[in-house]
């Protein structure tokens, strides 16, 4: 694991219900684990039938915007919080 600092990183952020043309990418900050928590570094994430859902705004216990795609994916722990909650 890293030691618990911020990093960067992108993400895919709909901030608008519809297409494929809803799909963002965004340059981020990503902070370090909150205290009592984890942080995860994203290895992949896939683009399944539940965020195709999401995105069209169809999905059955709907998120609101803005939404971040990727409901199943693989990570590794990237930090511990050594702070107890």
């Amino acid at each position: 694991m890293t030691e618990n600092h911020v990093l960067s990183g992108k993400k895919i952020i709909v901030k608008k219900f519809g297409g494929p043309e809803q799909l963002k990418l965004e340059f981020i900050t990503i902070p370090p684990a909150a205290k009592g928590k984890v942080r995860i570094r994203v290895i992949a994430a896939s683009a399944g039938n539940t965020d195709l859902t999401a995105r069209a705004g169809k999905y059955l216990l709907q998120p609101f915007t803005p939404l971040t795609p990727g409901y199943d994916c693989e990570a590794l722990a990237d930090c511990l919080s050594s702070r107890q909650p």
